[in-house]
């Protein structure tokens, strides 16, 4: 956070300079300016959107409605009812060493488009379908309805699950093969 008169382009170029000299592949996102205690808030969900939308430094991002749906009660317990959500996911995952919560994030921000989820997560399309249905099992909620799918968004977006393949997965399918595709982000896919 920094004064609004403060040249926040410059303070974020020298933290994702530093950031960057630990190794990291960081993201720095930028706020717009709102006023009082619930626009710091604002501002700070706003950076956030922006750095989760691309590598480096971005201030780009503009808050949708749906982001906004989530900001609408600041007392909400977002996070932990989000957690609720996703915890069969994130338990299977644990156990198994899958890809279950990668799997929906992806597939949602992917508009839910199957052929587009299997080849950004590099799976072939009976796989995807294999994990869809296995999320559907573990939450009991259908992925063809709209309303679910919302829930599920809304859980994804609160709980700030990944919806890209973390480094180490990207490592192992390099250790396979060095030439292998690796599935990567693009920013006009993301909403």
């Amino acid at each position: 956070m920094v004064p609004a008169a403060a040249p926040a382009r410059v303070i974020a170029e020298v933290a994702h300079e530093r950031l960057t000299r630990l190794g990291q592949d960081p993201r720095v996102g930028i706020g717009n300016v709102f006023k009082g205690l619930s626009g710091l808030r604002l501002s700070y969900y706003h950076a956030r959107t922006s750095a989760v939308s691309s590598p480096g430094i971005s201030d780009g991002m503009h808050l949708n409605l749906g982001s906004l749906l989530l900001l609408a009660n600041l007392d909400l317990p977002l996070k932990t009812l989000s957690d609720e959500v996703l915890a069969p996911l994130v338990e299977y995952d644990a156990q198994n060493h899958g890809d279950l919560v990668l799997t929906l994030a992806t597939f949602l921000r992917l508009d839910c488009s199957s052929q587009r989820t299997a080849a950004e997560l590099f799976v072939h399309r009976n796989t995807l379908r294999y994990r869809l249905t296995q999320i559907e099992s573990l939450t009991g909620r259908s992925l063809s309805s709209f309303q679910n799918k919302m829930h599920f968004w809304v859980a994804v977006i609160g709980s700030g699950a990944q919806a890209e393949p973390q480094a180490d997965y990207l490592e192992s399918l390099h250790a396979l093969d060095p030439d292998i595709h690796t599935p990567t982000i693009r920013p006009e896919a993301r909403s």
